[in-house]
């Protein structure tokens, strides 16, 4: 989570640049045949794996942690909508980009009269003007008719899908996804409810082969646990792989993204230290499943930055992290 809605306009890092669209098609760098030739090798291949799965992160949006990404190219002329005009090109970059924005906030326009910050006027603002393509939201505490009223105010612009706690939306929880019609394709965009209020998997069009998958998450906190003492973290990562495969077509997930309540590394803690182990290993299996990797630890593996700043304890996280497949570079 963010210290304030200011930090929305701080640019510590620049931002990456990801080439390429469907990553699952290049390459095997971490596919099955190679593991398969390591497990001959290494007899603890499950942890090596594992070791492998948790070097990879990204980080909570400082809006320089958006990337780039960039479909593969096409040969010949783009093709051309209605009256002869150019429709909008998927060669153009995509910059994706991912908040906890802490509470809906009021909703108003600009033309009001506002004695509280709009936050979503706010994401109205920084999506157009950093061109920002995706970009998922975390406890948004949205009704249907929030989501409804937000449409009125900035449906122009953007396409906000939402899905909200299902016994508490204005109040717990809440995932949206807010498309930049100026960007994407957003009327284009399909989308599954994968966890209410948790987790929603959107596909864009991306390329004539198929379309870009990408999965917004809002992760449980670490400290909480089930009545039979199982850990709610570990159990959300268990419940998404099991509800994808659910799907009548389950899709390739190209990118994952949002807030996770939890880092694989002691270097995204400070003070230092382990989080859940049953949680790390929960999230491994599906990064392994989904072949996801975290670019931004990738490209700084001894880098110290936080996403969540905890005033109380002063405790500094990288809880927030985007995870791309192997093509997406």
């Amino acid at each position: 989570m963010l210290e304030s809605n200011t930090a929305l306009d701080k640019a510590e890092y620049k931002p990456l640049c990801l080439r390429g669209g469907n990553g699952s098609e290049q390459g095997d760098t971490d596919g099955s045949s190679q593991t398969g030739q390591q497990a001959e090798n290494k007899p603890s291949n499950i942890q090596q794996r594992r070791r492998r799965a948790r070097r990879v992160g990204g980080r909570r949006i400082n809006w320089s942690r958006a990337r780039d990404l960039a479909p593969p190219q096409r040969d010949g002329p783009p093709p051309r909508g209605r009256r002869g005009q150019k429709k909008r090109s998927s060669k153009a970059t995509t910059k994706i980009a991912s908040w906890n924005m802490r509470g809906r906030g009021i909703i108003t326009s600009a033309s009001e009269d506002m004695t509280t910050e709009s936050k979503w006027l706010h994401i109205n603002q920084i999506v157009k003007d950093r061109r920002i393509g995706v970009l998922a939201i975390q406890e948004t505490h949205l009704t249907d008719e929030h989501t409804a009223e937000l449409h009125d105010l900035f449906g122009k612009h953007l396409r906000i899908i939402s899905s909200s706690h299902p016994t508490n939306p204005s109040q717990a929880a809440g995932i949206a996804i807010v498309l930049n019609r100026e960007q994407v394709e957003a009327d284009q965009a399909s989308y599954e409810t994968i966890v209410p209020g948790r987790a929603v998997l959107v596909s864009l069009p991306w390329s004539d082969e198929r379309p870009l998958n990408i999965l917004a998450v809002y992760a449980p906190n670490l400290n909480k646990y089930s009545d039979a003492g199982e850990n709610l973290n570990a159990l959300f990562w268990k419940e998404i792989i099991l509800k994808l495969e659910e799907l009548p077509h389950t899709p390739n997930i190209d990118i994952l993204l949002g807030d996770t309540n939890m880092v694989e590394d002691g270097i995204d803690w400070l003070p230092m230290h382990i989080d859940n182990a049953a949680a790390s290993d929960a999230l491994d299996d599906f990064k392994l499943m989904y072949n996801l990797s975290d670019g931004w630890r990738q490209a700084h593996p001894t880098e110290r930055a936080y996403t969540y700043h905890q005033k109380a304890t002063g405790s500094k996280s990288r809880i927030d992290r985007i995870y791309t497949t192997e093509g997406i570079s």
